[in-house]
């Protein structure tokens, strides 16, 4: 196996990657699936904008400052019994001039070509048809969704839909890559040609 065909292999299974969740976000309801707008959001946004100063990710309720002791932690049940729950996640800035500025598609596509390159060393030592090769990514895909988005479900309370739709998008754009990966990475133990 030469390591030019695993490179090549990142480098495209990154970009149809990339390009799949363009899609999936952009023209297809996927990327919305469990996403809804805050409601009264006017009335939020000046008491977020005035109390929260940093980024960042936000619990509600808090743990109590005096630590995770026996009386913080009753009256933190309490509250979290008596609701709401919740994650917040804000940046209090005044926003970015663009709303997907250069930066942030770069960063993207480096961490879906990063994966791939996982992707393709794995694929580099499998034997079998590149369907099967190929199905080998998707399942990847559904492993990052399992051991990721399910615990965002789970113990963060992410949206049902939210979590599916996360689910059709891992797995079909990993399976697209897997696909397009298969067929320049030989089988392990074919000539290059093969």
């Amino acid at each position: 196996m030469k390591p030019i065909r695993v490179l090549v292999a990142a480098f495209v299974g990154g970009i149809i990657v990339f390009a799949w969740g363009a899609v999936s976000h952009m023209m297809l309801p996927i990327g919305d699936m469990g996403i809804q707008n805050l409601p009264d959001e006017e009335a939020f946004a000046p008491v977020i904008r005035e109390h929260i100063k940093s980024p960042g990710l936000y619990l509600f309720p808090g743990m109590p400052p005096e630590g995770r002791t026996e009386a913080g932690m009753a009256e933190w049940t309490g509250r979290v019994k008596a609701g709401p729950n919740g994650i917040l996640i804000v940046d209090p800035g005044q926003g970015p001039d663009q709303i997907m500025p250069p930066s942030m598609l770069a960063i993207e596509w480096g961490a879906n070509t990063l994966a791939a390159l996982v992707a393709a060393a794995v694929l580099s030592g499998l034997r079998g048809p590149l369907v099967c090769r190929a199905g080998i990514v998707g399942l990847l895909g559904v492993f990052a969704w399992l051991s990721i988005d399910v615990s965002y479900w789970n113990w963060y309370k992410f949206p049902t839909m939210q979590t599916l739709g996360e689910l059709i998008d891992q797995a079909v754009g990993w399976s697209l890559a897997g696909l397009a990966m298969s067929a320049i990475i030989p089988r392990a133990g074919a000539p290059a040609g093969a």
